[in-house]
C-alpha cells in the first residue's frame, strides 16, 4: 500500500504496531509498504514551519473475509439462524397437536423447498432474510397439492408437476385462474407452462375431507433482475443518494470555513476513494 500527502515536500512517518507515530518514533515513509498479515498502520505528515498533520489510521485484515449472512425465521419448527447465500438450510417442523398432522412448508420469500410436504426438508439460502412456516391439517383432511417448480418468474417454458402426500388422492386443477372442482381436469402428467399462467389445484379421496386449494402463478419471459440500491450519506459535502453495487459515486466537499482547507475524505465502511 502507498501513503501520500497533498502537501508538497511533506515527510511521512508511520508505525505498523498500532502505536502513535511521531518524527522520532515512526519510520520514515519512502515507498510502498507490503502488508502480508493483519496490520494497523498509523501515519502523520510533517513539514517545517507547518503544524503536523492529524494521524491517519488504516487497519488491513488479511485472510478470508466472512461471507454476509441472512436471517432465517422458522415458524412452528426448528432451523432459525443466520446463513450465507447459497448455504443449505435444514428445517424441521414441530410435532403436530392432537388430531392434527403435518401438511407442508410455506413461505412468501420465494425459496424452493427440496420437499415441501416433508416434515424435515432443506432449501438453498437466498441473499435476503427468509421466513418459512410449517402448516398442519386435520388427520381426516387430504393434504394440499404441491407444485414443482413453485410459482414464480422464469425465463423459459416450465413443466409443472403436481403432487399430493396423501396416498391414493386424486388431483383436479385449472389453468385459467378459476376455482377447481371434481369437474375440472384431472391431473395425470406434468403441465407445460409456455406463457403466463395461474394453476389452481385441490386433492380428494373417498372418506376424507377435500384438501385446501393450492395456487401457483407463473410468469414466463425474460426474468427481470432485482436491482438493489444502497444509501450513501455524505457528511460535510454533497453526493447523498441511493446507488447500485459497483456504481461510480461522485462526492464533493463543502467549501471550508475561513482559515481552513480541505484535508481528506474518511469513512469507516471500507470504500476506496
Amino acid at each position: 500500500m502507498t501513503i501520500t500527502s497533498e502537501i508538497s515536500g511533506a515527510d511521512i512517518y508511520y508505525t505498523l504496531d498500532g502505536s502513535t507515530p511521531t518524527k522520532d518514533s515512526g519510520k520514515k515513509y519512502t515507498g510502498p509498504i507490503s502488508v502480508d498479515k493483519t496490520t494497523t498502520i498509523k501515519a502523520i505528515a510533517v513539514k517545517a514551519d507547518m503544524a503536523d498533520s492529524d494521524i491517519s489510521s488504516a487497519t488491513y485484515t488479511i485472510g478470508s473475509v466472512p461471507p454476509a449472512t441472512y436471517a432465517v425465521t422458522v415458524e412452528n419448527g426448528d432451523g432459525d439462524g443466520n446463513y450465507a447465500a447459497g448455504a443449505t438450510v435444514t428445517i424441521k417442523a414441530d410435532a403436530p397437536s392432537v388430531g392434527q398432522v403435518f401438511d407442508r412448508w410455506t413461505t412468501g420469500d420465494g425459496v424452493t423447498f427440496a420437499d415441501a410436504a416433508s416434515e424435515t426438508t432443506t432449501f438453498k439460502m437466498p441473499a435476503k432474510p427468509v421466513t418459512v412456516k410449517a402448516t398442519y391439517r386435520d388427520k381426516n383432511t387430504v393434504a394440499a397439492p404441491v407444485f414443482n417448480p413453485p410459482g414464480g418468474t422464469y425465463g423459459f417454458e416450465q413443466s409443472v408437476i403436481i403432487s399430493c402426500s396423501t396416498e391414493g388422492a386424486a388431483i383436479y386443477y385449472t389453468v385459467d385462474g378459476t376455482a377447481p372442482t371434481k369437474a375440472s381436469a384431472k391431473y395425470s402428467e406434468p403441465i407445460p407452462v409456455k406463457e403466463d399462467m395461474t394453476i389452481k389445484a385441490f386433492a380428494v379421496k373417498d372418506g376424507m375431507t377435500d384438501s385446501a386449494v393450492s395456487v401457483a402463478a407463473y410468469t414466463i419471459g425474460s426474468e427481470t433482475p432485482v436491482i438493489t440500491k444502497y444509501l450513501v450519506t455524505v457528511n460535510n459535502g454533497s453526493g447523498d443518494g441511493e446507488y447500485e453495487e459497483n456504481e461510480t459515486v461522485t462526492i464533493k466537499a463543502d467549501d471550508p470555513a475561513e482559515g481552513k482547507v480541505f484535508d481528506k475524505w474518511t469513512t469507516e465502511d471500507g470504500v476506496t476513494f
